[in-house]
Parts: C-alpha cells; structure tokens; sequence
C-alpha cells in the first residue's frame, strides 16, 4: 500500500471513531432526557421550552470555531432538540396552510424537523382551537403580511389552562445567504412564556 492511501486509511479510521464516540454521545444525551422526563413527575410535562433551547444554542456558538458554519450547529442541535423533545411526550403542530402555500409548513418543519408531526390548517380560529383542545402542542401563526388575514392574537392570553401565549418567534437561525426568503411567524402554546 502507498504511503498515501496508508495515511488516508488512518484518518479515515480516526474519522470513524470520532463518528463512534459522536453516537455514544447522542446516546447517553438521550437516555439523561429520559430521566429529565421521569424527573418532572406524573403531571404532563412542558416537552417544548423554547427558552432553554436558546440557552443551549447561544452557548455551544458562544464556543464555536473553526471553518464549520454556524448555521450547521444549529441545524443539527434543532434535529437533536427537535427529535428529544417527541420523545418526551405527544408534540404535533398546528401550522397556518391556506389554499397551496405552504410556506409556513416548510418554516415549521425547518424549526421543528422534516420528522415533526404537522397539522396544515387553512384557517387560523381552528388552528388556535387545536392548540386550546390539546389537539397539537403549539401553532405556528403568521405574522407580517398575512397575520392580517385572520387576527390570531385576539385569541390568545387569559388565564387557565386553554390560555394561548406566543412561545418562539421563526425563523430562528436566519436564511442562508441566496435561499428564499422564509415568512415571519410566531409559535403560540397553552405554557406560559420562557424568556
């Protein structure tokens, strides 16, 4: 063998252990999930805390370097977030699909993952009722341009347990660079707000 491909080999395996110890890793994150679950008690559990997955990604970019972009650590922490959460507990999402746009449906599978449970509603009032029955988790609701078709904030707040309260705002992570540009939307839930 040449000295090349002998040297192409041993990085090549080094890569693969890096990709083993990465997977042990994944593991371990999701069984301590499932003792945060089992730690919360009998009573249905917050599953989506959008305030702690913003403490976790300013933190792991607070620490990034190197020529990965950005942009790749948050999509594969939204994934991991995104696919630990569905462990935790039921999560769907109730997302905004008037007629053949599905702009918002592609915003919320892009925050919440292609595997994410997605509910397109045409009209926003059974959206919000969804979210208030318990049907889906969160909704995702327009805002600018076309928030004005249907006032969704009028249903939302008050108090009890089908009380509505904007969670997140999407896109979290701006587009990349020449990409569409992605709506801008609001995720409402019955949890009262994280900062």
């Amino acid at each position: 063998m040449a000295p090349q491909d002998k040297q192409l080999d041993a990085l090549r395996r080094e890569i693969d252990q890096i990709d083993a110890a990465m997977h042990d890793l994944l593991m371990k994150r999701v069984a301590l999930v499932g003792k945060v679950r089992g730690a919360k008690g009998p009573v249905a559990p917050l599953v989506y805390r959008p305030g702690r997955e913003a403490t976790v990604l300013r933190t792991l970019l607070a620490r990034h370097h190197g020529p990965l972009p950005r942009g790749v650590v948050v999509r594969l922490w939204r994934e991991i977030i995104s696919a630990l959460v569905r462990l935790q507990g039921p999560f769907s999402i109730a997302v905004y699909a008037p007629k053949d746009d599905r702009r918002y449906v592609e915003l919320a599978q892009d925050h919440f993952s292609r595997l994410a449970v997605v509910q397109p509603f045409g009209l926003i009032g059974p959206m919000i009722g969804a979210v208030g029955e318990g049907r889906a988790q969160v909704a995702v609701v327009p805002l600018g341009e076309d928030a004005a078709v249907e006032p969704w904030w009028l249903l939302c707040g008050g108090a009890g347990p089908r009380a509505l309260h904007v969670l997140a705002r999407l896109p979290y992570w701006p587009a990349s660079e020449g990409a569409v540009a992605a709506p801008v939307a609001a995720v409402v839930g019955r949890q009262p707000f994280e900062a």
